[in-house]
């Protein structure tokens, strides 16, 4: 049997992470992001998203187990890549996030392009035993000025991550002049949506 406060610890953790990935989950890198921001007087680092192409259709043609164990590696291959002072968390269903401290732009670009090609380069295997493949689009975004807390960082990103991804852009870049245009065009988007 476990203690009271061991129940208490596995609840907490299950709180704050997404349990299939281990990564933190949204809220929890999202209130992570804002206290750092909080901390410090200075941008804090390079913020990424990837968004995994065709993970509904894995779950569809090889079973769920198939797309969560693309999750799986690809929630490793974060954590391993991404070292004890990154963040990695799983935002969605098919998207995960991550922080980069103190990185360049260009270092945070590099990085992307490494899991992306990492990721591309892949044989999964399905239950069935058949190889299948996947690839993503990823962001790097600079901390957009008047940004205060994680959500605004992360709705600029995601706003910048549609916009390349619909120009075929596998990793993409967002200056801090940039992701301050796409976190203003979510503020007002997302107001936009409270008032209709």
């Amino acid at each position: 049997w476990l203690a009271a406060d061991e129940v208490r610890g596995i609840f907490a953790w299950a709180d704050r992470h997404d349990t299939l990935t281990g990564l933190l989950g949204r809220a929890a890198f999202v209130e992570e992001i804002h206290d750092r921001i909080q901390e410090s007087d200075t941008p804090i680092g390079v913020l990424g998203v990837c968004d995994i192409d065709g993970l509904k259709a894995v779950n569809t043609a090889h079973g769920r187990q198939a797309g969560d164990e693309v999750l799986l590696w690809l929630g490793g291959l974060f954590e391993d890549r991404l070292g004890e002072h990154g963040l990695a968390a799983r935002l969605t269903g098919d998207k995960l996030g991550f922080l980069l401290p103190k990185a360049t732009l260009a270092d945070a670009k590099t990085l992307a392009e490494d899991l992306r090609a990492e990721l591309c380069a892949e044989v999964f295997l399905a239950a069935d035993g058949t190889e299948f493949g996947v690839s993503a689009c990823l962001i790097v975004a600079e901390q957009p000025e008047g940004a205060e807390d994680g959500q605004e960082w992360l709705g600029a990103a995601n706003k910048g991550l549609e916009r390349a991804a619909g120009g075929g852009a596998p990793v993409s870049v967002l200056t801090k002049r940039d992701a301050a245009s796409a976190f203003r065009l979510s503020d007002t988007l997302s107001v936009k949506d409270r008032f209709s």
